[in-house]
């Protein structure tokens, strides 16, 4: 189940992509999430800020984040 948070997003990918159905961008969201879980689970990512409840994500390997 995606969050309202989730169902925007979901909706905002199919207004940029008209041919895309709601069941393909929901499972593409869900694998960014869990892709984003493992990599944060694993110290490969971090959380450096958090701007509007949006969280910003920068990967250990592309070094320090400038704003």
């Amino acid at each position: 189940m995606v969050d309202s948070a989730g169902a925007m997003i979901v909706e905002t990918m199919m207004r940029l992509n008209p041919v895309a159905d709601r069941t393909s961008v929901t499972a593409h969201l869900r694998l960014a999430v869990q892709s984003l879980e493992f990599s944060l689970s694993h110290g490969w990512a971090n959380v450096t800020s958090s701007v509007s409840g949006v969280k910003v994500v920068m990967l250990s390997e592309l070094g320090s984040w400038r704003e």
